[in-house]
């Protein structure tokens, strides 16, 4: 059985959780897939004063939703830099320089200028498009390998 915990906003699933806010309400597996899909379409789930989960659309100002599609292209930067160095392998490349640091170094900047390069497409998009603007599938991104 799928519930939903008002508290912490969360779904819990019985069979797998050990632990249940006491405030969870019960709420059918359907209702379950329609709350996940509204919110991967970007809608709000709110709480009713009877503890039921609901949805309703978001309404984005253009600057507003420019604002949160820079947060997830800086998400995006910051998730392929981690996978070419992580913080600790870029602090021992910057204190020993070798070829290979070199390297990363390089693949972070060519990062780094793509999520810029982003950011500046999407600033100079007129408002109505600002939503079909996907941050992780823009062509400026170098391509992904790991060492």
């Amino acid at each position: 059985m799928i519930t939903f915990s008002p508290s912490t906003r969360g779904f819990y699933d019985r069979t797998i959780h050990a632990r249940v806010p006491a405030d969870a309400v019960d709420i059918s597996e359907a209702r379950h897939r329609q709350l996940i899909e509204a919110q991967a379409e970007g809608k709000i789930l709110y709480v009713d004063d009877d503890g039921t989960p609901r949805f309703r659309q978001e309404t984005l100002t253009a600057h507003e939703l420019r604002t949160r599609i820079c947060r997830q292209i800086n998400r995006e930067a910051a998730r392929r830099i981690e996978k070419v160095s992580p913080i600790w392998r870029q602090m021992n490349d910057a204190r020993t320089p070798t070829p290979a640091g070199e390297a990363r170094f390089a693949r972070i900047d060519a990062i780094r200028k793509a999520s810029n390069d982003a950011i500046a497409i999407l600033a100079d998009l007129a408002a109505e498009d600002i939503g079909n603007f996907n941050p992780t599938e823009q062509p400026a991104w170098p391509q992904e390998s790991v060492e």
